[in-house]
């Protein structure tokens, strides 16, 4: 008995040992299957969820632009009962006048220019103490202009205080339209002659200057 137990074992040593390793090589393969499923199995699920949560804010976008390009009928109804203005740009006006402007290589002592352009100046509600030189030497210290005063006398009546007027520079006229140019209370504007329909072509005022009188003008 015992040799024949010793000799199938002879015979056959490695059937155990190839069982074991076989029994043990299963095993292993089940386990590193077992290991590696979830890998192998949780890719495809990720990649194929993850286009879908992208496409979902596009889609939800479109849709709220799809909806907001669409007008129900009462926005449109209410937009047609609404009148529009409808403004139309004025053309501009071309210009034929240009102004000069000498460069560089200009004379100075040439005696083609151009011409001084004078504007008349108003002013009224001056005091009766103030006199022409009074006036003429403080315009002159602030706008260091030489004026010609021209008063203006009126006919319906004496007044307390006394109005002038004098030609100033065209290119200094905001200067004399400044409020703070003239003493608190004296009232300035643009001289305006207006026409009436008598036979003299005054309106009730005469003007008077050291020269001799002028004809009668508005005040």
């Amino acid at each position: 008995m015992e040799g024949s137990a010793f000799g199938s074992y002879k015979a056959h040593p490695s059937s155990g040992i190839g069982a074991r390793s076989a029994v043990q090589g299963g095993g292993a393969g089940a386990g590193g299957a077992s290991d590696e499923s979830p890998q192998t199995t949780s890719t495809p699920s990720a990649l194929s969820a993850q286009p879908s949560s992208e496409a979902a804010p596009s889609r939800a976008a479109g849709q709220a632009a799809g909806r907001a390009g669409v007008l129900s009928f009462a926005e449109v109804t209410k937009t047609e009962g609404e009148w529009n203005i409808v403004q139309r740009r004025k053309p501009k006006t071309r210009s034929y006048r240009y102004l000069g402007a000498a460069g560089v290589f200009s004379d100075q002592n040439c005696n083609f220019k151009a011409a001084d352009r004078k504007v008349p100046i108003f002013i009224t509600m001056v005091h009766n103490e103030t006199t022409e030189r009074d006036i003429v030497e403080y315009v002159y210290n602030k706008t260091q202009e030489n004026i010609k005063l021209g008063k203006i006398s009126f006919l319906r009546g004496n007044k307390d205080y006394n109005a002038f007027k004098f030609f100033v520079p065209e290119r200094k006229i905001k200067i004399f339209l400044d409020a703070t140019l003239w003493p608190e209370g004296v009232i300035f504007r643009r001289f305006v002659k207006f026409r009436q329909n008598d036979s003299s072509g005054t309106n009730g005022v005469a003007m008077n200057t050291v020269n001799g009188p002028i004809p009668a003008v508005n005040g």
